[in-house]
């Protein structure tokens, strides 16, 4: 019997060579995964970041960030429902500006058409409201002979839909918020500014701003006020109706039109006004 003069290989070396090898790959492996995870985590806070800190503009010295703007969505919510409980509790409210506040000049009477109030409007009260606390204001000046009163804080270069003052009274004559919209544009996009002052003396003051890029600035009700009038022709200083009643449609910071979709602002509110 003849033996083998060859010597068997050693298992350990055999180990050893299938092992190095082996952990070569489960480096490459764990290389490939680490830069898929963590480029996976950087493209994530991009995209977060992204969505919290929209693009922003500054125009007129003040703030904007394009829609959707989350942060300005939350202030938008606040000033809309501290707007409510002051249109809630008024005794009168009074639209100046927006559309459809003078019916009577397609009859040909001549009548101020009512403009928005100053963004420095700050009045706690208007003479001339009358003592009226009836609900139904039977005695309250109509908007008109209001304006008139106020003419000399008209924002005068604020005339268009999207511009509007909206005052709330309180009692006799106490002015209890001063609601401002105003729409402005350059070439590149539309700029919208909301601001609400309200409490004591009118100190509690809410604003945000918002911008869309003119392309799509698009809604299903345009941002605006727009005056109603309904009755029968009665002897007001109009001729014609009676009756103002108020739609008031604030934009909304979280929606832009795109993809086929149109936005309606959750901010709109329809409101009774002065006889």
């Amino acid at each position: 019997m003849m033996l083998s003069s060859q010597k068997p290989m050693a298992p350990s070396s055999v180990c050893r060579k299938s092992s190095r090898a082996f952990t070569l790959v489960e480096v490459l492996v764990a290389v490939a995964l680490t830069f898929v995870v963590v480029g996976g985590g950087f493209a994530f806070l991009k995209l977060v970041l992204g969505q919290s800190n929209p693009p922003a503009a500054s125009f007129n010295g003040e703030f904007y960030q394009q829609a959707p703007a989350p942060s300005q969505g939350y202030a938008a919510v606040r000033l809309y429902g501290r707007w409510l409980d002051c249109v809630h509790a008024a005794n009168e409210v009074y639209v100046l500006g927006g559309s459809g506040q003078n019916p009577a000049a397609a009859a040909g009477i001549v009548a101020a058409t009512p403009k928005p109030l100053a963004m420095t409007f700050s009045a706690t009260s208007i003479a001339g409201l009358g003592t009226a606390t009836d609900p139904l204001c039977v005695a309250r000046p109509s908007p008109i002979a209001l304006y008139t009163a106020l003419s000399g804080s008209a924002d005068s270069g604020a005339n268009a839909a999207g511009n509007f003052t909206v005052i709330t009274v309180t009692g006799a004559n106490t002015v209890s918020s001063v609601l401002q919209c105003r729409r402005y544009s350059d070439t590149a996009n539309a700029y919208y500014r909301v601001r609400l002052a309200s409490g004591a003396g009118l100190s509690v003051v809410d604003t945000y701003g918002v911008l869309v890029p003119l392309r799509i600035d698009v809604w299903t009700l345009l941002p605006g006020a727009t005056t109603y009038w309904y009755g029968s022709a009665g002897t007001d200083i109009y001729g014609r109706f009676n009756t103002p009643f108020y739609r008031i449609v604030l934009p909304d910071p979280m929606l832009r039109s795109g993809q086929g979709v149109i936005p309606f602002s959750r901010f709109t509110k329809h409101v009774q006004g002065s006889r």
